[in-house]
């Protein structure tokens, strides 16, 4: 296949585009290239697609498969524009952040979406942002259209540092303890952006068109922790520590800086959000590894990368260690 990757320079599009070379396929890439190098092997274009639809004239002939990331719907709506008619399979990756509502657990590809928007900026727009692309997808590609709606993608090269920050902790130091929230039924559902990628070039192979929400199996927050601790030889025990003495401590749940990352407090608004009904998408050949192959891997990559670098995500050792201390002083 010739295969066009709008993006290819960080997590799924790299990914995507990383697999396709394997596969034996002609990959271009069009991307800044500020968010990382192109893979090897591929055709890179360099371009800012905020300089508009002057950016595509490099883009020679057709392609079978392209895969767009975007989220401003004017960068999606010109790239249909000048590429729609030469692409024989188109694949949007929208998230599973695009539904209107979160706290519906098991909600499927029917739910509402988010009210559209055509402009905007940050993790309120968001939402907005994806809604509106889906929709000028459906417009100009509907019959050739398939629409991802991922949740939590993990695996090496992950930005967000999300999933991360947790192989990194338990390794750096095997024996203190470390915070987790007092949540026992707190859940987590993600899946390996590699796996992803697979399924995603083939579905574009197999023409495979459609809506799918895409993730791995709803698990308890302290099993996946568990198993990352096994794989890193974790030998220090976790200190449970409730949600109302974390926010005392500046703590957020999620991510970003101190934050206890792939955690949501249980109930309210988020109840549905790391439940979501992924049936669809295991229907149509989506297939997931172990999560202790993700681990050993993930573990890996922190390692190269150092496991005491500044994060985007997770608590800072000095918040941790007042934590600690504040719990060993009997304080909660």
């Amino acid at each position: 296949m010739r295969v066009l990757v709008l993006g290819g320079t960080t997590f799924l599009s790299a990914a995507i585009a990383e697999l396709a070379l394997d596969a034996g396929d002609e990959v271009v890439c069009l991307a800044r290239g500020d968010s990382g190098g192109f893979p090897l092997g591929v055709t890179s274009v360099v371009a800012d697609r905020r300089w508009g639809p002057v950016v595509y004239r490099a883009l020679e002939g057709t392609f079978d498969f392209v895969v767009e990331v975007a989220t401003q719907p004017s960068f999606v709506d010109e790239a249909l524009r000048e590429l729609g008619a030469r692409a024989g399979h188109w694949t949007y990756v929208s998230s599973c952040s695009v539904y209107a509502r979160h706290d519906q657990p098991w909600a499927d590809e029917t739910a509402e979406l988010s009210a559209p928007l055509t402009e905007g900026a940050g993790d309120e727009a968001y939402p907005g942002l994806k809604s509106r692309s889906e929709a000028i997808c459906r417009e100009r590609v509907g019959d050739r259209l398939h629409v991802l709606r991922p949740g939590l993608l993990v695996g090496p090269g992950d930005p967000s540092d999300r999933f991360g920050y947790w192989p990194a902790r338990l390794s750096r130091d095997v024996d203190a303890p470390v915070v987790v929230p007092d949540s026992p039924d707190s859940v987590v559902q993600l899946v390996d952006v590699r796996d992803v990628a697979e399924w995603v070039l083939r579905s574009a192979d197999e023409g495979l068109v459609g809506v799918h929400n895409v993730g791995g199996p709803s698990t308890p927050l302290v099993e996946v922790l568990e198993s990352v601790a096994d794989v890193c030889g974790f030998a220090g025990d976790f200190l449970p520590v409730p949600e109302s003495v974390l926010s005392a401590h500046g703590v957020s749940a999620w991510s970003g800086p101190d934050s206890i990352p792939l955690w949501l407090p249980e109930g309210g608004e988020y109840e549905g959000f790391a439940r979501r009904d992924i049936s669809a998408a295991f229907d149509a050949g989506l297939d997931v590894r172990r999560l202790a192959e993700t681990v050993r891997d993930v573990v890996d990559d922190e390692v190269a990368r150092g496991l005491w670098r500044e994060r985007r995500a997770g608590l800072r050792p000095t918040t941790e260690q007042r934590l600690v201390a504040a719990a060993e002083a009997g304080e909660f």
